[in-house]
């Protein structure tokens, strides 16, 4: 009984200062990024991804996205993302729906895409709101329903996403038994909202933020549910 009881103290020591190491480790290659090192920074994130560190494979997706320091690969990156994403990554969440709705590294497959941006907009996610508000307003992997997609570009605008509220306005205007927005539009503002990796990899998505490329080693880290 001892024993165990040494044995699991010890873990839990080797845990507690695990932690301080990772998040050193993870700010190291959050300054690469930021320098433009990113043999470095792949160096650092590929164990960690390995090892399951969501935050990691999150990186190291963006990367494998992005064609920075690797060949761009679409597979690759999405082989990444969803392994953040199952873990509960809420960025990489949102940026899953979006791979299964373009189709980027993966067989396109809307009702997928409506499971993985539900999954981030319930849990306050912005931009998955928004691309899931698209998603019912043209009947994408869901049965089409403009009272839905208006719910959710609502529950976007109460966070404050300006292109929820602008979704809503046009919604609004239309009158008459129209199409609730033209096709052309509802791609164009969907297509502003999907951009994983241009809008989904700086660090605010699960506040409803809108969100660009790191520039200078903006943080990534988000902790997973």
């Amino acid at each position: 009984m001892r024993c165990t009881s040494f044995l699991f103290a010890l873990l839990c020591l080797v845990l507690l200062c695990a932690q301080p190491a990772l998040a050193d480790s993870l700010t190291d290659a959050e300054t690469a990024i930021g320098r433009r090192d990113y043999v470095s920074a792949l160096n650092i994130l590929r164990p960690l991804a390995e090892q399951g560190d969501a935050t990691a494979q999150f990186q190291l997706g963006h990367l494998w996205a992005t064609g920075s320091g690797v060949p761009q690969d679409n597979a690759e990156a999405a082989k990444w993302y969803l392994s953040a994403a199952v873990r509960g990554y809420v960025r990489a969440q949102a940026t899953a729906g979006e791979m299964y709705a373009e189709g980027k590294g993966v067989q396109r497959d809307p009702a997928e895409a409506v499971r993985w941006y539900r999954k981030a907009a319930e849990r306050m996610c912005a931009p998955a709101m928004v691309a899931l508000g698209v998603m019912y307003a043209e009947g994408k992997g869901v049965r089409k329903d403009q009272a839905e997609a208006l719910r959710w570009w609502q529950q976007a605008a109460n966070i404050g996403d300006l292109r929820a509220r602008d979704l809503i306005r046009k919604a609004r205007a239309q009158a008459n038994g129209a199409p609730l927005l033209p096709a052309d539009e509802v791609r164009t503002l969907a297509s502003r909202t999907q951009s994983s990796t241009d809008e989904i990899t700086s660090g605010a998505i699960s506040s409803g933020k809108t969100l660009r490329r790191p520039q200078s080693g903006s943080a990534l880290r988000q902790k997973p549910a």
